[in-house]
């Protein structure tokens, strides 16, 4: 493109001066480009100028489209024409670059040793390699790609899987509708932590680049003690559902029984009643208990081992009854209206224990 760029006059400048001779593109001045070409231009122009220099980026993404922005990436980080002789390693000794961004865009296209975090605390500022800080770089690529959102970002919680990314996402709604701090307002976002151990890893991983974290996890496959001991170290919160259970299962054993047919019933909906008796039915001949004849769950039912095996049943890798983000937001909507009426059922305490973090 730029050797189309020829010097003519503007003739619809404010005045035809020398000062009124600009560059054009195929008769078109380039004053009459958008801001996203022209910041392509200038980073061109000046990615090829020769000699050392510094590029300083403010929002590199601002007017730019995804895929443009990723061409602008790659762009700037291969030598500059004539210099290919000079280059070290990975690194250009002629120039430097420097790019902030608030684009999820940007944080996945650049690999992660190409990404440092920068944070002030109480006048202390500090600048933290996201590749050197992650337990291996693979992890830390693995991060960057799979939860970009989370490094933006000042505070995350961590879900374990999609199930309480969901579920978390639907109590935003649920608490901001009752007149709670949405997690927006107080910089606070869910992430997908891609099941145990790797969402106790990108916990730790965000601790050692200083964002603030706590980690919502199921604990029927517990995390390594030592791993969460390494988190709460680091001034993390690791919560976990007491009773070795999932998430489902927690659920199911605390709600009242009028939302465990409510819960039933949903599934029944998105997938067919007789698939879901059958799934419960099996469930029972495993645990050596009556089967259901029906889905209707009358109360003279409730009982702590029809509630596990409700639970059991919900959390099939086969056939998940909430294993999506979508599903887990509607969840939410269910079990919100009943938290009070179980204040001191686990689920509701810990779910207070995590208002309480996004509340500072």
């Amino acid at each position: 493109m730029r050797q189309a760029f020829t010097a003519e006059l503007d003739i619809k400048g404010w005045a035809v001066t020398s000062g009124g001779v600009s560059l054009h593109d195929d008769g078109l001045p380039l004053r009459t480009l958008g801001t996203g070409s022209s910041r392509l231009i200038v980073s061109a122009l000046q990615h090829d100028a020769h000699g050392s220099h510094i590029a300083l980026v403010d929002e590199i993404e601002h007017g730019l489209e995804p895929h443009r922005i990723a061409r602008l990436l790659k762009y700037l980080l291969e030598p500059p024409v004539g210099d290919e002789d000079r280059i070290v390693g990975a690194a250009n000794i002629r120039q430097q670059i420097f790019l902030t961004t608030h684009s999820e865009v940007v944080i996945r296209e650049l690999r992660a040793e190409n990404i440092h975090a920068v944070r002030c605390n109480d006048g202390e500022t500090q600048v933290r390699s996201v590749e050197l800080t992650a337990e291996t770089p693979d992890a830390a690529q693995r991060h960057l790609r799979s939860v970009p959102a989370a490094f933006l970002a000042r505070r995350i919680v961590v879900g374990e899987g999609k199930t309480e990314c969901g579920l978390l996402r639907g109590l935003d709604v649920c608490w901001s509708q009752s007149g709670s701090d949405s997690f927006a307002l107080r910089g606070v976002v869910t992430v997908d932590g891609g099941g145990v151990p790797n969402a106790v890893t990108l916990t730790q991983h965000l601790l050692d680049l200083g964002y603030e974290c706590v980690a919502l996890l199921d604990s029927d496959e517990p995390p390594s003690p030592e791993s969460v001991a390494k988190v709460n170290a680091a001034g993390g919160t690791v919560l976990e559902w007491p009773d070795n259970c999932s998430t489902e299962e927690r659920i199911f054993l605390d709600v009242p029984w009028h939302v465990v047919r409510v819960l039933v019933a949903y599934d029944a909906e998105s997938h067919t009643a007789d698939g879901v008796l059958t799934r419960i039915n099996a469930t029972c001949v495993a645990a050596q208990v009556a089967k259901l004849a029906d889905l209707t769950l009358p109360a003279s039912l409730d009982s702590d081992i029809l509630r596990a095996i409700l639970g059991a049943t919900a959390k099939m890798k086969k056939h998940p009854w909430f294993k999506t983000i979508e599903r887990g937001e509607h969840i939410a909507t269910l079990i919100y209206p009943c938290l009070d009426e179980i204040e001191r059922k686990p689920l509701a305490l810990y779910l207070r224990r995590l208002r309480a973090w996004i509340d500072g």
